[in-house]
């Protein structure tokens, strides 16, 4: 299941994206849902992809810690993808999800 693939921060992630679907903030959540090219042999798969109530659609890559490489592939999927979707970059600190980078809550 997709949930024995997700480490602590994304597990707590989904439990606040699942919050917000009973809420009816957001329609649907996935994880790992998307696989996007980047080049010719490079490929970025987001956390999270999240469809909300106005047909937005979000991907959300969850961090502990920022990678370098974790930071370029958001950036460039950025670059070829942002005309399709948000982008943004959480992180959990002082109890609550932070954006670290891209589009804010």
């Amino acid at each position: 299941s997709p949930l024995d693939r997700m480490n602590k921060w994304e597990r707590r992630y989904s439990d606040h994206l699942e919050m917000f679907r009973m809420g009816h903030a957001i329609t649907w959540w996935g994880f790992e849902r998307l696989k996007l090219k980047l080049a010719r042999r490079a490929w970025y798969t987001p956390d999270f992809l999240v469809l909300f109530t106005n047909n937005a659609q979000r991907i959300v890559e969850v961090k502990g810690f920022k990678r370098e490489a974790a930071i370029v592939r958001f950036k460039v999927a950025r670059e070829l993808y942002g005309q399709l979707y948000q982008f943004q970059m959480v992180t959990w600190k002082d109890e609550q999800w932070v954006t670290i980078m891209g589009e804010p809550d």
